[in-house]
C-alpha cells in the first residue's frame, strides 16, 4: 500500500509540474499543487519526497493486522468516520478547481467549434467567438448574448462563475416599479423603495432618459429628463411625489417623451455588498468590493488545504528527523537541542510573524514563505513527542537485535523505531491541521497574512466586521470555518481512539 501510494504521489508531482511549467494545459487534479504562484513547485517537490519516502518504507500489498484493526476502530467511530469523508469530498472539491469555480468557461460550442478556455493558461479572445474585439471575453456576458441570439451557440460555465480574487461584479441591476397602491418597489424588496433610478431611451441602457430620486416609494427631490443626444429636456423638484418645481428647455416638445407614463420601468444599480442572489449567481452574496463571497471561501480553501499540505510535510519532517535523533542518541546531542528548543519556545511568535511581514511588505508575502516562518516554531512541538517516544522504543529487544547484526543508526530509527511510534504522529496531524487553518485565518483578519492575490477566509471576516448592516459577510466565512474545523476535530478524536490500545485493551 505504501508503495502505491508513494509511486502514486511522485507521478503526481512530476507530471503537475511539467505540465505546469512546459505546457499552457491547466487541467484539474493535476494542476491544482500549482494553483497559486511559487507554491506550486514547492508543492510537487514535497509529494515527489513524499513518494519516494513511501517506497523507501515498502511493506506489502495489504495492511498489517494491527492496521486492520485499528481501520476498524477508525470507522466505529461514526462521527468520525462520517466526517472524514466528507473531509474527503472537500479535498476533492477543491482540486477540481476551475470545474466548480472561475470565470472561464468550462466549454464554448461556437459554429460548431469545441473550446475549453478553463484548460488552458492563454487568455481566449473575443475575435474566437465573433466578438468585435480582441480583448479577453467575459465569459459570463458571451453565455447570455449566445441565449438572446439562440443561434445554436451555448456556454458552460462552472457553477459558481466568478474568480475568488479580482472579479467584481459592479454591473447589477434591480426594477423599480409603480405598484397599485402608488408606491414605487424594487423587485427584490417588499418595502418601498428609497434611492436614486434611473430610465433609459433603449434596451441596452446605453442612452439615459430620466434620472430621480425616491424616498419610501415616492419620487423625491431633483427629476431630469434627457434627450437621446444627451440635451437635458426637463428639470423638476419633487415633495413627497408631488411636483414643486418645473423646467422646460427652450423649444422642447413635451409630448414627445410622456415623462408619468409607467413603462419603461424605472432602474436601480446595486452597489456592493450585495446580499444572496441565485438569480445573479451570487449564492452568498459579496463582499464590499464585490468579489463573490462562494467564489472565495473556495478559494480560501484551496489556499487553506495547500498551505496544510505543505505545512505538515515541512514541519513533520523536520519534528521527526530531530525527534527521533534526540530520543535515539540521548546524551549532549540530545541536551544542546533541548536547550535551543527551550530558548525558541520562549520566542512570541505572533509578534515574530508581524515584524518579518512589517518588514517584508503584505504584497510580497507568499505562501512559503509564511509557513517557513511558522515551521522554525511549529517542529518545537513534533519533536518533544518524538523525543518520548523513541526513548522507549529504543530499549526494546528488536534495536538491540538491529545493532548487533550490524544495522546503521538511519536505518533503525527510521526503519524499525519510526514504524513504531506512528501512532503518535498521526494523532498529532489533524489538530495541526486545525492550528494551521486557524493562524491563516487570523493572520489575514488582523492585515499580516498573505496579499489580495490569495483568496483569504481572514479577509472575509475583517470585511464582515467593517460592515455589519451585511450579515452575509461574517456569517459566511464564519459558518465555512466552524464547518471545517468541526469536522477535523472529529477526525481527529476518531482517529486518537482508533490508534489508543488503552480504551480497547480489557482484562478476563
Amino acid at each position: 500500500m505504501s508503495r502505491l501510494s508513494g509511486i502514486v504521489l511522485i507521478a503526481w508531482g512530476i507530471l503537475s509540474y511539467c505540465l505546469h511549467e512546459w505546457t499552457s494545459l491547466r487541467l484539474p487534479l493535476l494542476d491544482w499543487p500549482c494553483k497559486y504562484g511559487d507554491l506550486g513547485a514547492w508543492n510537487c517537490s514535497f509529494f515527489v519526497i513524499g513518494g519516494v519516502i513511501l517506497v523507501l518504507m515498502g511493506g506489502g500489498r495489504t495492511l498489517s493486522p494491527q492496521s486492520r484493526l485499528q481501520w476498524r476502530r477508525f470507522r466505529s467511530s461514526r462521527r468520525g468516520f462520517v466526517s472524514f469523508l466528507i473531509l474527503g469530498v472537500l479535498v476533492l472539491l477543491a482540486m477540481l478547481d476551475s470545474l466548480v469555480v472561475g470565470s472561464k468557461a468550462i466549454a464554448v460550442r461556437y459554429e460548431g467549434r469545441w473550446s475549453f478556455p478553463a484548460f488552458h493558461a492563454i487568455p481566449t479572445t473575443g475575435d474566437a467567438f465573433g466578438l468585435s474585439n480582441d480583448e479577453r471575453v467575459n465569459f459570463r456576458e458571451l453565455q447570455q448574448r449566445f441565449r438572446e441570439e439562440n443561434k445554436g451557440n451555448w456556454v458552460i460555465m462552472p457553477p459558481v462563475p466568478w474568480d475568488p480574487v479580482f472579479d467584481s461584479d459592479v454591473s447589477q441591476t434591480a426594477l423599480v416599479t409603480k405598484a397599485a397602491d402608488g408606491l414605487y418597489y424594487r423587485e427584490d424588496q417588499s418595502q418601498p423603495y428609497s434611492g436614486s433610478a434611473r430610465r433609459y431611451h433603449d434596451q441596452e441602457r446605453s442612452q439615459r432618459f430620466a434620472e430621480a430620486g425616491f424616498r419610501r416609494g415616492r419620487l423625491e427631490g431633483r427629476f431630469e429628463a434627457f434627450l437621446p443626444d444627451g440635451t437635458r429636456l426637463v428639470t423638476r423638484e419633487y415633495t413627497h411625489g408631488e411636483v414643486t418645481e418645473e423646467s422646460w428647455a427652450t423649444g422642447s416638445d413635451r409630448t414627445a417623451y410622456p415623462l408619468d407614463a409607467a413603462e419603461p420601468s424605472w432602474v436601480a444599480a446595486l452597489y456592493a455588498p450585495l446580499p444572496p442572489s441565485a438569480k445573479q449567481k451570487h449564492y452568498l452574496g459579496t463582499d464590499s468590493r464585490g468579489w463573490d463571497l462562494a467564489a472565495q471561501i473556495f478559494g480560501g480553501w484551496q489556499v487553506n488545504v495547500q498551505a496544510g499540505l505543505f505545512y505538515l510535510l515541512l514541519t513533520y519532517l523536520v519534528g521527526i528527523t530531530i525527534g527521533c535523533t534526540m530520543g535515539y542518541f540521548g546524551g549532549t546531542y540530545d541536551l544542546t537541542v533541548q536547550r535551543i528548543m527551550e530558548i525558541m519556545m520562549n520566542v512570541p511568535f505572533l509578534y515574530l510573524v508581524v515584524i518579518i511581514v512589517s518588514m517584508v511588505g503584505r504584497e510580497n508575502v507568499t505562501v512559503p514563505k509564511l509557513i517557513g516562518i511558522m515551521a522554525v516554531f511549529s517542529w518545537i512541538g513534533v519533536a518533544v513527542y518524538l523525543r518520548a517516544s523513541t526513548y522507549r522504543e529504543r530499549e526494546r529487544v528488536f534495536v538491540g537485535a538491529a545493532q548487533v547484526i550490524g544495522a546503521s543508526h538511519p536505518r533503525i530509527i527510521f526503519r524499525h523505531i519510526l514504524p513504531n511510534v506512528l501512532a503518535t504522529i498521526v494523532t498529532l496531524i489533524p489538530f495541526d491541521v486545525s492550528g494551521i487553518i486557524f493562524s491563516l485565518t487570523a493572520l489575514a483578519f488582523i492585515g499580516f497574512g498573505l496579499p489580495d492575490t490569495f483568496p483569504s477566509w481572514g479577509v472575509i471576516f475583517d470585511d464582515g466586521v467593517d460592515y455589519l448592516s451585511s450579515p452575509w459577510i461574517a456569517s459566511s466565512a464564519f459558518a465555512a470555518m466552524v464547518v471545517v474545523l468541526a469536522l477535523i476535530t472529529f477526525v481527529g478524536e476518531a482517529i486518537r481512539d482508533a490508534f489508543d490500545p488503552k480504551k480497547f485493551a480489557y482484562y478476563q
